[in-house]
C-alpha cells in the first residue's frame, strides 16, 4: 500500500470540489493501481485528498500521466499553498464500506517510537473496534523515519465519534495512544467527506 496526501488552506471551495469530483469522473478509470481516495474541507477551511494506490510505482505511474499533470494545473489554484506528502508505509484499520462513513478525522503528529507505536496499534486493534463501534476504518500513513504521520480515521456519524470520545478519556488504550505521541498531534475534521 502507497498513500499521496495532499492538503492546504483552500481559496476557492467551489473549484477544490468541482476538480475532485471531476478527477474521480475522468481520470480514476485511467489510474491503474488506484485503491480508493478521499477529499474534503475542514470545517476551517483546511482542504485535503488522501489518495491510496497498491504501490508505489502504481501512484508514480499515475503521476506521470499526462492529464494527471492538466488536472493538477487545473486544481492547485483553489489551494493558497499545498503541501504534499507520499507515503510508503501504511498501517490499516478494519477494511469496512467507506460509503458507511459520514465524518472522517485526520490526525497529525509525531510519535517517540515509530516501531514500537505500530506493534501496540497492530495488537489492540481488535480491542479498539470493541470499544469504538462508531468506527468504520482508517489508516496511518507514516512519513518518513522520525515518526511523523497522518492518521485518517472513518466513523459512521460526527455524533457517534464524539460520543466515543467521551466514552475513552481514562480508557488504558487511549492513555497508551496519548503516550505515544511526542507531540500534541493535529485534529482536522472533515463533516462532509467525499469517497472515491
Amino acid at each position: 500500500m502507497f498513500v499521496q496526501i495532499f492538503a492546504g488552506p483552500v481559496a476557492d471551495r467551489e473549484l477544490f470540489a468541482r476538480e475532485s469530483t471531476r478527477w474521480a469522473a475522468e481520470l480514476k478509470p485511467g489510474a491503474t493501481g488506484f485503491v480508493q481516495g478521499i477529499w474534503g474541507v475542514s470545517s476551517d477551511g483546511e482542504a485535503i485528498g488522501v489518495a491510496e494506490f497498491e504501490s508505489e510505482a502504481a501512484a508514480r505511474a499515475n503521476s506521470d500521466r499526462p492529464e494527471q499533470g492538466e488536472w493538477w494545473n487545473a486544481i492547485e489554484p483553489a489551494f493558497e499553498n499545498v503541501a504534499f506528502y507520499d507515503c510508503t508505509e501504511v498501517d490499516t484499520l478494519t477494511r469496512q464500506d467507506a460509503s458507511e462513513a459520514s465524518f472522517v478525522q485526520i490526525i497529525d503528529g509525531r510519535v517517540k517510537d515509530k516501531a514500537a507505536a505500530r506493534t501496540m496499534m497492530n495488537e489492540h486493534e481488535g480491542d479498539l473496534l470493541d470499544a469504538r463501534p462508531d468506527i468504520v476504518g482508517g489508516l496511518m500513513a507514516w512519513r518518513g523515519d522520525e515518526g511523523e504521520f497522518c492518521q485518517v480515521m472513518l466513523f459512521s456519524s460526527e455524533a457517534k465519534a464524539r460520543d466515543g470520545e467521551q466514552a475513552m478519556p481514562d480508557d488504558e488504550l487511549a492513555k497508551a495512544y496519548t503516550e505515544m505521541m511526542a507531540e500534541e498531534p493535529t485534529f482536522i475534521d472533515i463533516p462532509e467527506p467525499h469517497f472515491f
